[in-house]
């Protein structure tokens, strides 16, 4: 029988270099009396597993480096401040920060109430103002408007108080047209 054991181990090995420890999991899992293709079999089966589980390892750590990275630099800015050697709490100026992201617009908490009118937005927001030109095209994109011009949009869901009152906190709204379309004319294909 060891002489079995001895031709199935090399056989294996014949073609490849394997670890010990690879090897030893391979035969063991194996079971008693395993021809040497199915050592090989659960040999490969282990290296997969080994080589997902150093895969998924790698990411955990480069995740955890990036997170720590963050914490880092919160901590640079003052929003958190450490209190023992692995906790961490909110700063005085953390909470202020904090409270002034709460009054930043959320576009996720735009309704989308359909409407059976066609309505038509334009703008023509200038140059020194086009991140709120962009903010303003992201969210008439988030509402399903679409884009017939640059700033020519199409839709069918009412435009939302609470974007009407940010646009003029922006101070946008002045150069923002919003038109309901009662008769389509030549915009029957848009309907």
């Amino acid at each position: 029988m060891r002489g079995e054991l001895m031709k199935k181990i090399l056989n294996v090995l014949k073609d490849i270099t394997l670890s010990q420890v690879d090897l030893l999991e391979a035969i063991i899992a194996s079971g008693y009396g395993a021809s040497s293709g199915k050592i090989n079999y659960t040999y490969k089966k282990i290296r997969e597993e080994r080589y997902i589980s150093e895969i998924e390892y790698a990411e955990f750590l480069e995740t955890k480096k990036k997170i720590q990275q963050y914490l880092y630099n919160l901590k640079k800015d003052g929003l958190i401040v450490k209190i023992d050697n692995n906790k961490v709490k909110i700063s005085e100026k953390g909470k202020e920060k904090l409270a002034s992201l709460d009054k930043i617009f959320d576009i996720k908490k735009l309704p989308k109430e359909i409407s059976n009118i066609l309505i038509i937005v334009t703008f023509d927001i200038p140059e020194d103002q086009r991140s709120d030109r962009d903010w303003f095209r992201s969210i008439l994109r988030f509402l399903d408007f679409k884009m017939v011009h640059k700033s020519v949009w199409l839709g069918k869901v009412k435009i939302p108080k609470q974007l009407i009152l940010e646009m003029g906190k922006r101070g946008i709204l002045d150069f923002v047209e919003i038109f309901e379309i009662s008769k389509s004319g030549t915009l029957l294909k848009l309907k």
